[in-house]
């Protein structure tokens, strides 16, 4: 397996060294020639400046160039107008004596180091060339600059790399851990940069994950424990209607069925929202109209103030006031008002009734699926009205909220933008 940190790492060595590559080559290509022109006639004018007159006598030009020979420490030989050599170092009699004179005619770079001749302006030529232990091979040179380079990138990259890539297998092995089926799974990485803002998206990801995995065991036990009873109701009056038909079983045979079948639409309309939270809010929706409508069907209701016009379903926001009435006039007492309005781009819908209200914790758990209060526990019901009043108000870009104190208060806000 390629190892992240390694392909970075590789990654960033590979442009540093492109990086000298290019500027070698672009000094070879461009810079070169201009510098050796400029190298060349600053020695010329220093060879004329040193070595003594054309005019002087053979053995002081000698002199001179032995001088600059060791000055320079270098190999040297000094050829007169004709050719003939006035003076040369050791090294350099024996190197004229096996190469060819006319491969010194110019200035040049060798493999084995900077050398060639120079034309004075007098008629005499300088033939210089670094010594042996003085030559230095370019191509050596480069390679070895490259690799110190590199090196030192190297160790000033790797720590970088080997923090940015724990970071990231710290995210890896959080993401295994979630598929091996712990959701309680979080990862902590310090920082501000995107690895952070991922490790963060993971955690809220995770989160939400394990809030609907609980929901949806929460769910099945709750709903396994509703419908067995009406279940157990209806099986019996099957086996009672048996062996005596009965009209007064058959009617208690459909209520229990119309039970069942209403626990199951409502179970199937909270797994949908949560499952789908996204809602089409394409279609303008006049609450004042759902309200009195649904308050209809209810007899004692004051309906109180207006409220802007919401995008979002009809037949969930009919379905949320009918749910809100319905929970108060099941554990509230008559009379019920609600009460329409607008604050701050929400339309608010509060209903209020004079039953006992909630407790402080109870308006806590008021929402939570299959939620009844202690001395509600007798009143019929699944405890999933406001929860499912809670799910359409979250769908609409709102919430839902219970007031502690006496007499029942729900609030529900609704965003008026699509």
């Amino acid at each position: 397996m390629r190892r992240l940190r390694v392909q970075i790492f590789l990654t960033i060595l590979a442009c540093l060294a492109l990086v000298v590559f290019l500027t070698s080559a672009f000094w070879f290509a461009v810079g070169k020639d201009r510098s050796e022109r400029e190298l060349i006639g600053v020695a010329e004018r220093l060879a004329a400046l040193t070595l003594a007159d054309a005019d002087a006598s053979p053995a002081v030009q000698a002199r001179a160039a032995a001088k600059l020979a060791e000055a320079l420490r270098a190999d040297l030989a000094l050829f007169d107008r004709r050719g003939g050599i006035i003076f040369a170092t050791p090294h350099m009699v024996r190197r004229l004596d096996r190469e060819d004179d006319d491969d010194h005619h110019e200035w040049r770079r060798r493999s084995g180091g900077f050398s060639g001749g120079l034309r004075l302006a007098d008629g005499r030529r300088l033939m210089v060339r670094p010594p042996r232990e003085a030559r230095a091979r370019p191509l050596f040179g480069l390679a070895a600059f490259i690799a110190i380079t590199a090196l030192a990138v190297a160790i000033g990259a790797w720590p970088f790399t080997r923090r940015l890539t724990r970071r990231l297998e710290t995210l890896r092995e959080g993401v295994e851990r979630i598929g091996a089926g712990d959701l309680t799974t979080r990862v902590e990485i310090g920082g501000k940069d995107e690895v952070t803002a991922l490790a963060a998206a993971f955690n809220r990801a995770a989160s939400e994950i394990e809030r609907l995995v609980a929901a949806r065991r929460l769910l099945l036990a709750n709903a396994s424990h509703e419908l067995r009873t009406p279940l157990a109701r209806a099986r019996l009056g099957a086996e009672m209607l048996e062996k005596k038909p009965d009209p007064g079983r058959f009617a208690a045979l459909r209520q229990d069925l119309a039970e069942i079948e209403g626990l199951i639409e409502t179970l199937l309309l909270s797994t949908r929202l949560d499952a789908q939270p996204e809602i089409d809010r394409s279609v303008t929706v006049d609450l004042l109209a759902l309200a009195a409508e649904e308050a209809a069907h209810f007899g004692d209701v004051a309906i109180e103030g207006e409220a802007p016009e919401v995008k979002g379903d009809a037949a969930l926001l009919r379905r949320l006031i009918r749910n809100l009435l319905q929970n108060a006039f099941a554990h509230g007492a008559p009379p019920v008002t609600l009460t329409l309005g607008a604050a701050s781009g929400f339309a608010t819908i509060i209903v209020r009734d004079e039953g006992l209200g909630f407790s402080a914790e109870a308006a806590q758990e008021a929402f939570e699926p299959f939620q009844r209060g202690k001395a509600r526990q007798n009143i019929p019901g699944y405890g999933l009205g406001l929860a499912i009043v809670r799910q359409i108000a979250e769908a609409h870009g709102g919430g839902a909220a219970a007031k502690a104190g006496p007499g029942g208060e729900v609030t529900v806000r609704l965003s008026v933008r699509g």
